[in-house]
């Protein structure tokens, strides 16, 4: 596998558990080359994606005669989609996605991964898949949260995974006689809605985009942890201050009311109202609110000095990186189709 955009190694992460072998980085960040360099000592790094090409694999002496490169996988950056951020797309600086689509192009691997945002559903994702059919893969988006692997956040992530050694068949094709998978599995046309996933007038997509649609009307005027100074946001957090006397394990918070503290008591420990979460989830310690008095457990907020410079770098590598939990059953699903030669199609993996 080629790692494009690495960060701290959260896809080759997953990657090693699933048995897929990482043979180069491409990483531009000092401290997450710094990461990369302690955890593959022996994987070579290139700096720049925008300037990687074959003929460096080649004098690296990372693919060859005998090598070559099965997977690119890649997390191209999320501002031109995010939520957070104005959304520019194309026109954002950051924009890199035709870059790791030049790498694929000059490489041909068998798989392709790619990672972003859930931003990117209403934003650029029809341009990645129509790019790659137009190069022969199949592809399929996979949207998977964070605490759909049980981790305590939601972190909404999209994983485009795209195959070139299939022909997806046409609808009159499926019309007469339907796709049958050769292990005897359902037919394509049962497991796949009748419709181009890269064509934007598509029924599906039509449908992908007026849900989000209807999400973005219902969060309309609401803030995101990406304007933290929004007076929205302020006032929710006055209130909860107010309201909620939650402490790290008890429900009670230091300099809190009686009243707040025998609400907060009542209520769960995630901060809002009853909510029926898991005692599992529910046991999590939870930071102080925004104006609280900070728990002993929690590391400081501030960042100073020199420690704090690293931190701050560690805290954006944290925010940038996937997680590994998040990405391996694809990964395991992908070495499982490869090792054992299966007749793949894209609904395999679901």
């Amino acid at each position: 596998m080629l790692s494009l955009f690495a960060g701290i190694g959260g896809i080759d992460l997953a990657a090693h558990w699933a048995g897929i072998e990482t043979v180069a980085f491409c990483e531009i960040e000092p401290f997450c080359q710094n990461v990369l360099q302690k955890h593959w000592p022996s994987v070579p790094i290139f700096d720049d994606v925008r300037s990687i090409n074959k003929q460096q694999l080649i004098e690296k002496g990372v693919i060859g005669d005998e090598r070559s490169i099965d997977i690119i996988c890649g997390g191209y950056p999320c501002q031109p989609f995010s939520t957070a951020g104005e959304r520019l797309g194309e026109k954002d600086d950051r924009h890199l996605w035709p870059e790791m689509f030049r790498l694929i192009k000059e490489l041909r691997p068998t798989w392709i991964l790619g990672e972003n945002v859930d931003g990117h559903v209403t934003l650029g994702l029809d341009t990645v898949l129509a790019d790659l059919e137009r190069e022969g893969y199949s592809t399929r988006a996979f949207i998977i949260p964070a605490c759909g692997v049980n981790a305590p956040h939601r972190r909404y992530r999209i994983f485009v995974v795209a195959y070139s050694g299939y022909k997806q068949p046409s609808r009159r094709d499926e019309a007469q006689k339907g796709y049958e998978h050769t292990s005897g599995r359902k037919a394509w046309s049962e497991l796949t809605p009748r419709c181009n996933v890269a064509d934007p007038e598509s029924e599906r997509c039509g449908e992908t985009r007026e849900y989000w649609r209807r999400s973005e009307k219902r969060t309309a005027g609401s803030s995101t942890l990406g304007n933290t100074n929004s007076l929205q946001l302020q006032r929710k957090l006055t209130l909860r201050i107010k309201t909620l006397g939650r402490g790290s394990q008890t429900g009670e918070h230091k300099g809190a009311s009686d009243g707040a503290k025998q609400q907060g008591a009542a209520q769960s420990r995630l901060g809002g109202a009853l909510d029926g979460l898991s005692e599992w989830l529910d046991g999590i310690r939870w930071p102080a609110a925004m104006g609280l008095e900070q728990y002993e457990w929690e590391p400081p907020r501030v960042i100073t000095g020199m420690n704090g410079k690293v931190r701050e770098a560690r805290l954006k590598a944290l925010g940038n990186a996937v997680n590994p939990v998040q990405v391996l059953p694809i990964l395991w699903g992908i070495k499982q189709i490869h090792d054992n030669n299966t007749k793949f199609t894209v609904n395999y993996l679901l």
